[in-house]
């Protein structure tokens, strides 16, 4: 049977089926770039599951997301690089202090806020 002619129904079957059979990708499986990667740059890295969907059976995509900083001057906003396979992504995202001086990130699907002190100099990361 060619692919186009399977039906959601027996895609769903399928998906069931296989994910009795084979162990869920464990997001520490798909490695990372390192701390070493940028030298003299902070660094931070996550790691966890997004459950995508709106009907069962969700999508369970495993993920890892570094993060390298450096401090560029004294004056100026925050900006902010966001690369993905360490290819800068084509979306618009921006990076700012809210009202409460948190930092924010916003664009490309992505909103997260954090309360990480203010730095005496805008940061870039890769």
């Amino acid at each position: 049977m060619a692919c186009e002619r399977v039906t959601r129904k027996q895609a769903k079957t399928l998906l069931i089926i296989a994910r009795e059979h084979a162990r869920p990708v464990n997001p520490e499986r798909l490695g990372a770039v390192g701390r070493g990667a940028f030298d003299q740059c902070w660094y931070a890295i996550e790691r966890s599951t997004a459950n995508l969907g709106s009907t069962e059976p969700k999508a369970e995509v495993p993920f890892v997301v570094e993060a390298w900083a450096h401090k560029i001057n004294d004056k100026g906003d925050p900006t902010l690089t966001m690369m993905v396979n360490r290819t800068p992504v084509t979306g618009e995202i921006d990076i700012y202090r809210n009202a409460n001086k948190d930092l924010v990130v916003h664009g490309c699907g992505c909103v997260t806020s954090s309360r990480a002190r203010r730095p005496r100099a805008h940061t870039a990361s890769w």
